[in-house]
Protein backbone atom coordinates (compact mmCIF):
# COMPACT_ATOMS: atom_id res chain seq x y z
CA UNK A 1 0.00 0.00 0.00
CA UNK A 2 2.75 2.10 1.18
CA UNK A 3 4.10 1.70 -2.69
CA UNK A 4 1.01 2.62 -4.27
CA UNK A 5 1.05 5.84 -2.77
CA UNK A 6 4.18 6.54 -3.41
CA UNK A 7 3.70 6.23 -7.00
CA UNK A 8 0.34 8.44 -6.92
CA UNK A 9 2.60 10.97 -4.87
CA UNK A 10 5.26 10.86 -7.62
CA UNK A 11 3.04 11.44 -10.56
CA UNK A 12 1.01 13.89 -8.52
CA UNK A 13 -2.22 12.70 -8.87
CA UNK A 14 -5.35 14.70 -8.56
CA UNK A 15 -9.28 14.01 -7.96
CA UNK A 16 -9.57 15.45 -11.68
CA UNK A 17 -7.38 12.72 -13.17
CA UNK A 18 -8.64 10.08 -15.38
CA UNK A 19 -6.65 7.34 -13.82
CA UNK A 20 -5.90 3.41 -15.67
CA UNK A 21 -4.65 0.35 -14.87
CA UNK A 22 -4.11 -2.39 -17.47
CA UNK A 23 -3.59 -5.49 -14.95
CA UNK A 24 -5.31 -3.70 -11.65
CA UNK A 25 -5.58 -6.82 -10.11
CA UNK A 26 -7.50 -6.06 -6.98
CA UNK A 27 -7.58 -3.28 -8.02
CA UNK A 28 -5.31 -1.29 -5.22
CA UNK A 29 -4.04 1.34 -8.21
CA UNK A 30 -7.63 2.28 -8.75
CA UNK A 31 -7.98 3.46 -5.33
CA UNK A 32 -4.88 5.11 -4.84
CA UNK A 33 -5.78 8.59 -4.02
CA UNK A 34 -9.71 8.66 -2.83
CA UNK A 35 -12.16 9.81 -5.42
CA UNK A 36 -10.94 10.42 -8.95
CA UNK A 37 -12.93 12.00 -11.63
CA UNK A 38 -12.41 8.12 -12.80
CA UNK A 39 -10.92 4.89 -12.53
CA UNK A 40 -10.32 1.85 -15.83
CA UNK A 41 -9.12 -0.93 -15.01
CA UNK A 42 -8.53 -4.22 -17.13
CA UNK A 43 -7.92 -7.86 -15.63
CA UNK A 44 -7.85 -10.98 -16.77
CA UNK A 45 -8.74 -13.27 -13.89
CA UNK A 46 -12.28 -13.39 -13.06
CA UNK A 47 -11.55 -13.94 -9.37
CA UNK A 48 -9.27 -11.12 -8.87
CA UNK A 49 -11.69 -8.67 -10.99
CA UNK A 50 -14.80 -9.69 -8.63
CA UNK A 51 -12.53 -8.34 -5.35
CA UNK A 52 -11.21 -5.36 -7.40
CA UNK A 53 -15.09 -4.44 -8.09
CA UNK A 54 -15.83 -4.50 -4.65
CA UNK A 55 -12.86 -2.53 -3.99
CA UNK A 56 -13.93 0.43 -5.70
CA UNK A 57 -17.71 -0.09 -4.96
CA UNK A 58 -16.71 0.66 -1.33
CA UNK A 59 -14.08 3.68 -1.95
CA UNK A 60 -17.75 4.64 -4.42
CA UNK A 61 -15.24 5.19 -7.14
CA UNK A 62 -16.39 6.59 -10.83
CA UNK A 63 -15.17 3.70 -12.52
CA UNK A 64 -15.31 1.18 -15.89
CA UNK A 65 -13.50 -2.27 -14.98
CA UNK A 66 -12.79 -4.69 -18.39
CA UNK A 67 -12.71 -8.83 -17.47
CA UNK A 68 -10.29 -10.10 -20.20
CA UNK A 69 -6.75 -9.47 -21.85
CA UNK A 70 -5.79 -5.73 -21.99
CA UNK A 71 -4.80 -6.83 -25.59
CA UNK A 72 -7.82 -8.48 -26.65
CA UNK A 73 -10.01 -7.59 -29.69
CA UNK A 74 -13.01 -6.94 -27.29
CA UNK A 75 -11.48 -3.61 -25.93
CA UNK A 76 -11.36 -2.78 -29.44
CA UNK A 77 -13.75 -0.16 -29.12
CA UNK A 78 -11.97 1.77 -25.95
CA UNK A 79 -8.76 1.09 -27.23
CA UNK A 80 -8.61 4.92 -28.33
CA UNK A 81 -9.39 6.28 -25.17
CA UNK A 82 -6.26 8.12 -23.46
CA UNK A 83 -5.88 9.03 -19.99
CA UNK A 84 -4.71 11.68 -17.56
CA UNK A 85 -2.37 8.82 -15.51
CA UNK A 86 -1.24 5.27 -15.36
CA UNK A 87 0.10 3.55 -12.41
CA UNK A 88 0.38 0.02 -12.90
CA UNK A 89 2.14 -3.27 -11.28
CA UNK A 90 1.98 -5.71 -14.43
CA UNK A 91 3.30 -9.13 -14.52
CA UNK A 92 6.73 -9.74 -15.35
CA UNK A 93 8.40 -12.19 -17.59
CA UNK A 94 6.02 -13.75 -19.04
CA UNK A 95 5.86 -14.98 -22.75
CA UNK A 96 2.65 -13.52 -24.20
CA UNK A 97 1.16 -15.54 -27.11
CA UNK A 98 0.97 -13.32 -30.38
CA UNK A 99 -2.39 -14.65 -30.72
CA UNK A 100 -3.75 -13.15 -27.54
CA UNK A 101 -2.46 -9.36 -28.74
CA UNK A 102 -5.40 -8.55 -31.10
CA UNK A 103 -6.25 -6.15 -33.09
CA UNK A 104 -4.68 -3.42 -30.86
CA UNK A 105 -1.10 -4.31 -31.52
CA UNK A 106 -1.95 -5.49 -35.13
CA UNK A 107 -2.90 -2.61 -36.55
CA UNK A 108 -0.06 -0.84 -35.18
CA UNK A 109 2.53 -3.36 -37.43
CA UNK A 110 3.58 -5.26 -34.32
CA UNK A 111 5.56 -8.53 -35.92
CA UNK A 112 3.56 -11.68 -35.63
CA UNK A 113 6.26 -13.71 -34.09
CA UNK A 114 6.71 -10.78 -30.79
CA UNK A 115 9.14 -12.09 -28.32
CA UNK A 116 9.34 -9.70 -25.56
CA UNK A 117 8.41 -9.48 -21.78
CA UNK A 118 5.21 -8.90 -20.53
CA UNK A 119 6.06 -5.94 -18.46
CA UNK A 120 7.79 -4.28 -22.13
CA UNK A 121 4.43 -4.78 -23.44
CA UNK A 122 2.56 -3.40 -20.93
CA UNK A 123 4.81 -0.47 -20.34
CA UNK A 124 4.21 0.19 -23.97
CA UNK A 125 0.58 0.09 -23.81
CA UNK A 126 0.88 2.26 -21.08
CA UNK A 127 2.60 5.02 -22.65
CA UNK A 128 0.43 4.48 -26.09
CA UNK A 129 -2.74 5.00 -23.95
CA UNK A 130 -1.64 8.53 -21.94
CA UNK A 131 -3.08 12.17 -23.37
CA UNK A 132 0.00 14.13 -24.58
CA UNK A 133 0.96 15.60 -21.22
CA UNK A 134 0.30 11.97 -19.48
CA UNK A 135 1.78 10.54 -16.69
CA UNK A 136 2.62 7.01 -15.80
CA UNK A 137 4.77 4.97 -12.91
CA UNK A 138 4.64 1.39 -13.52
CA UNK A 139 6.99 -1.42 -11.07
CA UNK A 140 9.34 -3.21 -13.35
CA UNK A 141 11.94 -5.45 -13.45
CA UNK A 142 15.56 -4.83 -14.03
CA UNK A 143 15.14 -6.13 -17.36
CA UNK A 144 13.25 -3.51 -18.95
CA UNK A 145 16.54 -1.30 -17.77
CA UNK A 146 18.94 -3.23 -18.85
CA UNK A 147 17.95 -6.05 -21.34
CA UNK A 148 19.53 -6.08 -24.96
CA UNK A 149 16.42 -7.87 -26.01
CA UNK A 150 14.82 -5.49 -28.96
CA UNK A 151 11.62 -4.67 -27.63
CA UNK A 152 13.24 -3.41 -24.12
CA UNK A 153 16.25 -1.50 -26.18
CA UNK A 154 14.14 0.02 -28.89
CA UNK A 155 11.16 0.82 -25.71
CA UNK A 156 14.09 2.61 -23.81
CA UNK A 157 14.87 4.69 -27.17
CA UNK A 158 12.17 5.76 -27.44
CA UNK A 159 10.85 7.34 -24.29
CA UNK A 160 14.49 9.13 -24.62
CA UNK A 161 13.98 10.66 -28.16
CA UNK A 162 10.44 11.68 -27.04
CA UNK A 163 11.79 12.87 -23.69
CA UNK A 164 9.30 11.01 -22.36
CA UNK A 165 11.61 9.42 -19.22
CA UNK A 166 11.23 11.19 -16.11
CA UNK A 167 12.51 9.07 -13.36
CA UNK A 168 13.79 5.09 -12.43
CA UNK A 169 13.68 4.87 -8.74
CA UNK A 170 15.25 1.97 -7.82
CA UNK A 171 13.65 0.01 -4.64
CA UNK A 172 15.51 -1.91 -1.74
CA UNK A 173 15.43 -6.09 -3.18
CA UNK A 174 12.89 -8.28 -1.77
CA UNK A 175 12.77 -11.40 0.19
CA UNK A 176 13.14 -13.33 -3.15
CA UNK A 177 16.20 -11.13 -3.77
CA UNK A 178 14.27 -9.34 -6.94
CA UNK A 179 15.54 -6.00 -8.38
CA UNK A 180 12.17 -3.88 -8.78
CA UNK A 181 11.99 -0.27 -10.11
CA UNK A 182 9.50 2.61 -10.71
CA UNK A 183 9.41 3.89 -13.95
CA UNK A 184 8.48 7.52 -14.14
CA UNK A 185 7.42 8.80 -17.45
CA UNK A 186 5.50 11.81 -19.18
CA UNK A 187 3.97 11.47 -22.63
CA UNK A 188 5.57 14.70 -24.56
CA UNK A 189 2.87 16.88 -25.50
CA UNK A 190 4.31 17.08 -29.70
CA UNK A 191 2.90 13.15 -29.55
CA UNK A 192 -0.50 14.65 -29.75
CA UNK A 193 -0.74 14.25 -33.49
CA UNK A 194 0.54 10.95 -33.40
CA UNK A 195 -1.03 9.23 -31.13
CA UNK A 196 0.00 5.51 -31.76
CA UNK A 197 3.85 6.51 -32.84
CA UNK A 198 5.10 4.34 -29.46
CA UNK A 199 3.72 1.19 -31.04
CA UNK A 200 4.16 2.50 -35.06
CA UNK A 201 7.81 3.10 -34.46
CA UNK A 202 8.78 0.04 -32.33
CA UNK A 203 10.31 -3.16 -33.72
CA UNK A 204 9.93 -6.22 -31.00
Amino acid sequence: RHLIDFMAKVVDLKSKDTLADFACGTGGMLVANGKLKKATGVEISPNMARLAFTNLILHEQEHTLYLGNAFDHSLRSSSDEQFDVVLMNPPWGIKLDPSLLGELFYRNRFLADFKGGSETLFTALAYERLKPGGRMAIMVPSGLLFSAGRGEVNLRSYLVQEEGLQAIISLPRTIENVSSHIFVATKSKKSQQQAHACFSTLSF
